[in-house]
């Protein structure tokens, strides 16, 4: 049936809009009834808007116990006001664009400030949360790299040691492939060098000659010689490719003699053979190849070595993750520093309870005592303070005088030599055995009381007590300068009026709204709680089993809100 209803008052204001347009256009002067009844449905339509916000609302008043629940309060909480807002603004908005005037009376919805807020509060608890999510991935990811590190390490560890015999491994198959030959195997390890200059400049000629000899036999060949020439080719480049070869083997053979320790030295060396294996083999040999056997055993080294260095590359690529990680973990342990995340961990009690402990500059406050009061060189810890204010309960003269007692006894054990000058109250007893009090003796009390009252320094503050039933409720509200809480007290809703917030768009036409007691929360000043205001949307939490700390920015609860009525 509400359905219905609002249809039916959304289509009168179409009509209205229609009728004011026309008449606009045509010079017209609308009729005031007709601005009337168009203000009149879109204010009902607007209180329809606010009993569905007020049904909505009740469910998002009280805060939750955990920042979880808590966040996801807040983001159904904004989102409601926003939506209402929205509803308002288009409602609002299309009555003064057709008649250039604002409707009057609408019940207020949310400051922007309010608004604000419940948003800078979402957004510190969204970033707590988030901030510790990632922290919690980030060391999981941590813990994980870091095991995979320690496998990776350990397999370093076994090539290592392997690495130790693939030298002696490859010596010993180098020189057991060319110890059979004819030329290779009397050649001297410490003449090895000389012996590979030597072929070295033999391969270098027999080069040159292969060349001079491909040239002249061309020559000969295009002046219609004879092509038996060709043979002189195949001699000049059978010489070359055996000296050639020789200079491989011996290149290979230099190679295998040096022995590295260092997984980059051993890499780098069979790299080297391997570019003079494939140089290798574009030449024709001129007789069977020896290092068949040296060549299986290269081939089973370099898998190795391939293996471990693939085992390196991961373990750097899985320390550069870690240092990126261990990085990105210090700056996100910085933000749950940042002031207002503290703040609310401080009002969700999530801060570890630590001793406080000052700090070397940590200023400490210094009271000058004035010229003209005596110095006071002994200290007396049982000095008893005057109380003014005191509750009806406490029984001031019967304390003081005690006091006097325990202090004079006091000063008797501290300052013996003072005894003779100054009389206890234990002495005039004794002197004085009349169980009833005379008037000197009252006399002399009430001078020592007033005696005690008057050593009170002038910079002492008074103490008082105040009924508890005269404190006024208030919720913490901080102020961007000085950071000092503000009061907001609770206003008091009529009974037959609808809860809603302060809006801005309330009226329009003013700076000020007016506090008309129509409001849901509207911050004013100090007063009085009484049981049958209506709560505001900021004040703190009155459940006696969650504690959310004096800036909570939250709700009562609904038991409460019917309790007050």
């Amino acid at each position: 049936m509400e359905g219905n209803s609002i249809k039916t008052f959304e289509n009168l204001c179409k009509i209205f809009e229609m009728r004011i347009r026309l008449d606009n256009a045509k010079g017209e002067t609308v009729p005031s009834e007709i601005i009337d009844d168009y203000e009149k449905y879109a204010t009902k339509i607007d209180t329809i808007y606010n009993e569905e916000f007020q049904n909505n609302l009740k469910r998002l008043i009280s805060p939750q116990n955990t920042l979880e629940k808590e966040r996801e309060r807040l983001e159904k909480l904004i989102s409601l006001l926003e939506d209402r807002l929205e509803k308002r603004s288009l409602l609002a908005g299309n009555f003064h664009k057709t008649t250039g005037k604002y409707i009057k009376n609408l019940q207020l919805i949310v400051s922007e400030k309010e608004l604000n807020n419940k948003k800078e509060r979402l957004l510190v608890i969204s970033k707590y949360l988030d901030t510790t999510k990632e922290i919690e991935d980030i060391k999981s990811s941590v813990k994980k790299l870091k095991e995979d590190l320690t496998e990776e390490e350990t397999k370093k560890n076994d090539y290592e040691e392997r690495n130790k015999t693939l030298e002696d491994e490859l010596y010993s198959s180098f020189v057991t492939s060319i110890e059979n030959d004819e030329y290779y195997g009397n050649i001297e390890e410490e003449n090895l060098d000389e012996i590979l200059a030597d072929v070295r400049n033999k391969a270098k000629d027999a080069k040159e000659t292969l060349e001079i000899t491909k040239k002249s036999v061309n020559n000969l060949v295009s002046s219609g010689m004879d092509d038996e020439y060709e043979s002189y080719i195949e001699e000049a480049n059978k010489n070359y490719y055996l000296w050639k070869e020789r200079e491989i083997v011996l290149s290979i053979y230099s190679l295998v003699i040096n022995f590295e320790d260092e997984f980059n030295d051993l890499l780098k060396k069979r790299e080297n053979i391997n570019k003079l294996f494939d140089e290798r083999k574009e030449l024709v040999l001129v007789k069977e190849d020896v290092l068949i056997p040296f060549e299986n055993v290269m081939e089973k080294q370099n898998k190795i070595l391939s293996d471990e260095k693939d085992i390196l590359d991961n373990i750097t690529n899985l320390n550069s993750r870690i240092d990126f990680k261990e990085e990105r973990l210090e700056e996100l342990e910085t933000v749950l520093e940042e002031p207002e995340v503290l703040a609310i961990l401080d009002e969700f009690k999530l801060l570890p309870d630590m001793p406080k402990e000052p700090k070397e500059d940590e200023f400490v406050p210094v009271f000058d005592i004035p010229s003209d009061e005596p110095l006071v060189k002994e200290i007396n810890p049982y000095e008893i303070v005057s109380i003014d204010n005191y509750p009806p309960t406490l029984n001031i003269g019967l304390a003081k005088l005690k006091g006097t007692s325990v202090r004079d006894k006091v000063n008797k054990k501290l300052n013996p030599e003072l005894n003779t000058s100054t009389p206890s109250n234990e002495e005039i007893n004794e002197n004085n055995p009349s169980t009833d009090d005379s008037p000197n003796e009252k006399e002399d009390t009430g001078k020592e009381i007033n005696k005690i009252e008057s050593f009170v320094e002038p910079e002492n503050t008074n103490l008082s007590v105040t009924p508890i039933n005269d404190i006024p409720v208030t919720e913490g509200v901080i102020n961007e300068d000085t950071n000092i809480p503000e009061p907001v007290v609770l206003n008091e809703v009529p009974k037959s009026g609808t809860p809603v917030i302060e809006d801005t768009m309330a009226n329009p036409n003013t700076t000020d709204i007016p506090n008309d007691n129509n409001s849901f929360w509207v911050p004013v000043s100090d007063s009085k709680l009484e049981q049958s205001q209506f709560p505001n949307i900021n004040i703190p939490f009155t459940n006696s089993n969650i504690n959310y700390g004096e800036d909570n920015l939250g709700f009562p609860s609904i038991e409460e809100e019917n309790k007050g009525e």
